[in-house]
């Protein structure tokens, strides 16, 4: 995202960590969010909310300062049959294929660094019981990158890797059928439509 695109719209960014980048308009308790109802036309994080000790909170808190009409998407990661081994072996953040779904201010720590791979998929178990009470129209969720996130290392580790092997592994992703990336992603897109 430009920092064009960010001055000529109503865009707030955050950050977890206590030295600011240049372009954070500051950080906020994602569960606690200063802003009145219906404040943002949409909103969207990436890679958060496994790192926030109360995840479900945080979700409902991106609902109610998101307009009717809008959207909260999400993008997190995922655990599955293939990529739960490779995030337990070499990732450094938690990774639970099952958490406890009573318990899930527990599933990660205060410190700004923790995370649990697990938890998206664990909070789309409980907004299916809870839709109601969550105050959104719908829901989609789509798997993604089986190969192409681990080909590139990740958020963690660069790999070097040619970009014509990534390109080829992202246009070979586009050919597979959702069911088989269900079992085989190792990314999630939620759009909560509210």
């Amino acid at each position: 995202m430009s920092e064009d695109f960010i001055h000529s719209k109503r865009v707030y960014r955050t950050e977890i960590m206590k030295s600011v980048p240049p372009g954070v308009h500051g950080g906020v308790d994602a569960s606690r969010l200063p802003f009145e109802d219906d404040s943002f036309s949409s909103s969207f994080a990436v890679d958060a909310i496994h790192h926030i000790p109360d995840s479900l909170k945080a979700i409902k808190e991106l609902l109610r300062v998101t307009k009717d009409g809008g959207f909260v998407i999400l993008i997190e990661p995922y655990v599955s049959l293939l990529s739960y081994p490779i995030y337990k072996l070499f990732h450094k953040e938690k990774t639970s294929a099952k958490l406890d779904l009573c318990s899930c201010n527990t599933w990660v720590t205060e410190a700004p660094q923790d995370g649990n791979q697990g938890v998206m998929q664990n909070l789309l178990k409980i907004l299916a019981r809870q839709d109601r009470e969550m105050r959104f129209k719908s829901i989609q969720v789509t798997y993604l990158s089986p190969l192409s996130f681990f080909a590139t290392g990740g958020l963690s580790r660069p790999i070097p890797v040619a970009t014509s092997v990534i390109r080829a592994i992202v246009s070979l992703e586009r050919y597979i059928p959702s069911k088989i990336l269900k079992i085989t992603g190792s990314r999630i897109l939620v759009i909560f439509e509210k």
